[in-house]
């Protein structure tokens, strides 16, 4: 949603993934942080046993995906 028609003036995103319930989970819940001259800091989910965050946010912007294609 555009920032113009929030409260705050900043835009919000809202993502559903459309996945069924599963055990286990395929999602990692996972918190990135790279430090050194160009520093990162990262939030969200992966898939388990890969340093990639699929669906997150860092400082300035956030992504996510409409589906999963194999679900």
């Amino acid at each position: 949603m555009s920032g113009s028609k929030t409260d705050t003036g900043f835009p919000m995103l809202a993502n559903d993934p459309h996945l069924g319930l599963g055990v286990p989970a395929i999602f990692y819940e996972m918190h990135l942080v790279v430090e050194g001259p160009n520093p990162m800091i990262v939030m969200g989910v992966s898939f388990a046993g890969t340093p990639v965050i699929v669906l997150g946010r860092n400082e300035r912007i956030a992504w996510g995906r409409r589906r999963i294609p194999w679900t």
